[in-house]
């Protein structure tokens, strides 16, 4: 991430000083309009590389979700630079003089699209964070279960080995959302793990307490689907 922010930061500073030498090579330093249209290009430069920028601001994991702000304002961005250019070339030929104060409103009309659409995407980034939160702690005490579910397969003695792989796989392929109604029913699956772990390690029969593991896991799917 940071050899791609070197580069914005790169891309920015030639722009910069490529419209610095085209402006500087016309000589038009006491023409508004000139000055105006350089203006809103230098600005369209800063916006596309803070736009850019935007990509690396939170690493990997925020990259997919940020790389949707380019899309989202190239259009303005280009319609804005594209209208400076235009009105500039047909100024400086004499083919038609824009009026200055109608240039000004068309491009805050079109940084105010380009603003709102961004507003509307960080509203949608934001909706989606918030559900991933949701998500990931509803989903966290199960995670919990299938790990220690796992961890007891893997140290169970050959005997009671079908009984604890029948459990882990009822855990690990049941429905991973927890839901305040069965809370209950999790605290009783944990307990029961507990149970048939000591059962396995000191060589008891624990084909009842697995059954009841693979019975409790089924009666949470049946509320899970009633309370859905």
């Amino acid at each position: 991430m940071v050899k791609q922010r070197t580069r914005i930061l790169a891309g920015l500073l030639v722009g910069i000083v490529v419209l610095a030498v085209i402006y500087l090579a016309l000589g038009k330093y006491d023409d508004p309009f000139i000055l105006v249209s350089g203006a809103f290009l230098l600005l369209d430069l800063g916006l596309a590389c803070g736009v850019l920028w935007q990509i690396t601001a939170e690493g990997k994991d925020g990259y997919l979700t940020n790389l949707a702000f380019p899309y989202v304002v190239r259009g303005a961005l280009a319609l804005s630079a594209g209208l400076s250019l235009a009105v500039t070339v047909l100024h400086l030929t004499g083919t038609w003089d824009f009026p200055l104060p109608w240039f000004v409103v068309l491009q805050i009309l079109v940084f105010g699209f380009g603003a709102w659409k961004l507003l509307a995407v960080g509203a949608g980034r934001s909706e989606i964070d918030a559900v991933g939160a949701r998500v990931k702690a509803q989903t966290g005490n199960w995670k919990l279960l299938m790990a220690d579910a796992e961890s007891l397969a893997r140290e169970t003695p050959e005997k009671a080995r079908p009984d604890v792989q029948r459990v882990r796989d009822a855990i690990r392929f049941a429905d991973p959302m927890s839901l305040p109604e069965t809370a209950a029913i999790e605290q009783e699956i944990s307990q029961k793990l507990v149970q048939l772990k000591k059962l396995a390690l000191d060589g008891e029969d624990t084909t009842m307490v697995a059954q009841q593991l693979v019975n409790a896991v089924q009666d949470r799917a049946t509320r899970q689907k009633l309370l859905k």
